[in-house]
């Protein structure tokens, strides 16, 4: 009887003793999304981790995502009565980011349809269209998007981002991002 509690203590704990009942199910985000970490071999790819580091807050694969020479354009309505575009650079855009993760509990990025989709190679004017091919070094996307933060500001639009393959590796990163938001 002894060695039965044993055995069924030790099958317990070896079945049960990693499983972790309050985490969500890998890549679960709410019913009928999902959100799964990519190695950044496409545009796409770049955007599913985009939705990613926002949904989880996490800045470490944001900042993954976001090229050195980064430059972040967004039009503010406020400014000299007609507003005016306005941009910063990738540590500002860090940072913001980084602050807007830890100041949000609940984030939901949903990404709508795509508007336009090129991509070029190293060749001069070689604009390939829609298609994704092997050669592209660089690609731009237009996607229209809705973000919640929290339950009660609600932002949707279009965002235009800019990409380039890295030199080194197969990876991909965002070189710019225009916000056409609608407030």
């Amino acid at each position: 009887m002894k060695h039965l509690f044993l055995f069924g203590i030790t099958f317990l704990s070896l079945t049960y003793g990693c499983a972790n009942p309050f985490a969500p199910q890998l890549g679960e985000v709410e019913k009928g999304t999902s959100a799964i970490l990519t190695e950044r071999l496409s545009p796409n790819e770049v955007l599913e981790n985009f939705r990613f580091a926002y949904i989880f807050g996490d800045s470490l694969v944001y900042s993954e995502l976001i090229d050195t020479g980064f430059v972040f354009l967004y039009f503010d309505p406020n400014v000299e009565g007609t507003g005016r575009f306005d941009s910063w650079g990738r540590d500002i855009e860090l940072r913001a980011t980084g602050g807007l993760f830890r100041a949000v509990r609940n984030i939901s990025l949903e990404w709508n349809s795509t508007i336009e989709e090129k991509y070029w190679s190293p060749a001069p004017d070689s604009v390939f269209g829609s298609v994704e091919f092997e050669g592209a070094i660089s690609a731009k996307i237009s996607k229209g998007f809705q973000l919640k933060l929290g339950s009660e500001i609600q932002l949707a639009g279009t965002a235009v981002f800019s990409f380039e393959k890295e030199k080194r590796g197969d990876g991909w990163r965002i070189v710019r991002w225009v916000d056409e938001s609608i407030f």
